[in-house]
């Protein structure tokens, strides 16, 4: 018998079967083909098959196959065949990759700012680590990687500390509010705007520091304050992009941007400080600020807050987001539930987990490459070739890590908790163990290379641990989560540089900085463990808003009367 296809409207189906009002009534829901006579199923039975979602972590598979890229048709604008999420994910990685390439391009141009030999700080005149220098003394004469009184201002290490941690004092502040009003009024253009902002500031930033470096700690302040935002935003458009078993993946993909950007920034900032190319390290904040301006353009073209306000999305890939997402739909402008967040144990361990492995994470960022100039005595070009090697490594093992981890879902193999607390501990414990053996290799150049880069290999699969974990407990407040546990979780980035200026302030030797890498390693190995003994991924009880805005699964809270069976069928 013929095969009949039948399109549902999509208002009748989402208040029969998912949740009592409709999400887009002008955008109907077009289910596959319902085979009348020789099918098994009825009408009212497939369709409730398709809307039904997964049951438990891994029990199922999306009730949807995703669509696929498709040929350009004649007429068609160059995006238009390109599923809009992935445009999402593109383009979320090229922001991701902006707000760290626009925050870190400052560690390695302070390199070459500074007069950081022979400059009167007295922590700089001297490295045990040699290299043949031609006068065969402990000088810097004739060392062809390592000249002194190259840079312009006479900062000392305190200072420096200082200016590094500057931008943080600005960036805890905005995170909660950011995630809240990226729930509320939309997350697009917070992000976007957050991203703009602290380019058009970078801009600025050789202006500011030749005038006082009281105004360039103003400008990263302001920086922070803009980029504060982008991390809740972000994870606000994950939990309506992402369907559940691309999760993960979609999650690592976006997020890998950071560690492209923070590569991108540790490397050409080198090779324009080095350079005459804009006058040196100014070229380093011109370049990577113009950068960042046209990005937003093309962020703010192509991009929307969600796929029901996308107006270049197809009917497939739109069914496809919406029925796989389940009972997991984010809802919007829901009142947030503070006693209960509040009073979470698993969302405490996730603020510890989030600490801990910032902290790691900023030593790489902004600690390493000081380390590798006045320790190991690498000039500036060397210098960000090297800093940004852990980064390239972080983003090949967090994609790998990502599909893993969606395979291990989707096949039931593991519950979600049990993947996010497995990756997290790797991430953790095996870079802590590593940062342990930095010390251990003294002056050998090749060992601390290596042990630096297993580091940033090992700290990659931390995209697929707690990073994801807010959008597992609360899609609907995944912004205003990670907005809490980012704004614990960003303490390290003015901590750390005071700590490491502390120490290092009298003596800077292998002896003084073992003393930072021993406290790297704790803080980071007990902050996984909080994790691993108290954290959750499961959708909290609190999760999904109030009851009477909650919806319910078919076959869980609420299932269609009679009388909507009768109505459904005569629409049908």
């Amino acid at each position: 018998m013929a095969c009949v296809s039948v399109t549902v409207p999509r208002e009748a189906v989402f208040e029969t079967v998912h949740t009592r009002r409709a999400y887009a009534p002008s955008r109907p829901l077009v289910t596959p083909a319902l085979r009348l006579g020789d099918c098994q199923n009825s009408a009212e039975e497939s369709t409730a098959l398709m809307m039904k979602p997964a049951q438990k972590d891994g029990a199922a598979f999306p009730a949807v196959s995703p669509p696929k890229i498709r040929k350009h048709r004649k007429g068609e604008r160059f995006f238009d065949f390109i599923p809009c999420r992935h445009i999402f994910v593109l383009m979320g990685f090229l922001g991701l990759l902006n707000v760290y390439s626009l925050r870190v391009n400052l560690s390695v141009a302070l390199v070459a700012m500074v007069k950081s030999v022979d400059s009167g700080d007295k922590n700089h005149n001297h490295s045990e680590c040699f290299y043949g220098y031609a006068n065969g003394t402990d000088t810097y004469a004739n060392n062809t990687e390592q000249k002194p009184d190259t840079g312009e201002f006479e900062w000392d290490s305190y200072t420096q500390g200082i200016i590094l941690g500057s931008f943080f004092y600005g960036y805890v502040i905005t995170q909660l509010p950011g995630g809240r009003i990226a729930e509320v009024l939309g997350a697009r253009w917070m992000f976007g705007l957050g991203v703009f902002l602290t380019a058009v500031l970078t801009l600025v930033i050789p202006i500011a520091s030749r005038a006082h470096y009281g105004a360039l700690i103003a400008i990263r302040v302001i920086q922070g304050l803009g980029e504060g935002v982008t991390y809740p935003a972000m994870h606000s458009m994950l939990a309506q992009w992402s369907p559940k078993f691309e999760r993960s993946t979609a999650t690592a993909l976006v997020h890998a941007g950071a560690h492209v950007g923070a590569m991108a920034a540790l490397t050409f900032s080198g090779f324009l400080s080095a350079s005459s190319f804009l006058g040196g390290w100014p070229a380093v904040f011109y370049v990577f600020g113009f950068l960042g301006c046209v990005w937003f353009v093309f962020w703010m073209f192509l991009v929307y807050d969600s796929p029901e306000e996308h107006p270049r999305i197809t009917q497939e890939e739109y069914d496809y987001i919406i029925i796989n997402q389940g009972d997991e739909k984010v809802q919007k402008n829901l009142k947030i539930p503070w006693k209960p967040i509040a009073m979470s144990k698993g969302l405490w361990a996730l603020s510890l987990a989030h600490f801990g492995s910032n902290w790691i994470y900023y030593t790489f960022l902004t600690i390493i490459p000081s380390y590798l100039a006045t320790i190991l005595l690498y000039d500036i070009k060397k210098n960000g070739l090297i800093s940004s090697l852990p980064y390239l490594l972080t983003t090949i093992t967090s994609c790998l890590a990502s599909v893993y981890a969606d395979v291990l879902r989707k096949k039931g193999i593991m519950s979600t908790t049990t993947i996010r607390k497995l990756f997290n501990t790797s991430a953790a414990v095996v870079p802590a163990l590593l940062l342990i053996g930095m010390p251990m290799a003294g002056c050998d150049r090749v060992w601390s290379v290596a042990l630096l880069s297993l580091a940033g290999a090992a700290l990659g699969v931390r995209e697929v641990g707690f990073m994801v974990t807010h959008i597992d407990m609360s899609p609907d407040f995944a912004g205003t989560l990670l907005g809490i546990t980012n704004t614990i979780g960003n303490l390290p980035g003015f901590l750390m540089p005071y700590v490491a200026g502390v120490l290092t302030s009298e003596e800077n030797s292998i002896r003084t900085w073992s003393y930072f890498y021993y406290i790297a390693a704790a803080v980071g190995i007990i902050c996984a463990a909080a994790f691993l003994f108290f954290g959750t991924a499961e959708l909290q009880p609190w999760g999904k808003g109030s009851d009477a805005e909650q919806p319910a699964s078919l076959g869980e809270k609420e299932k269609p009367s009679k009388e909507d069976e009768k109505i459904e069928s005569s629409r049908l």
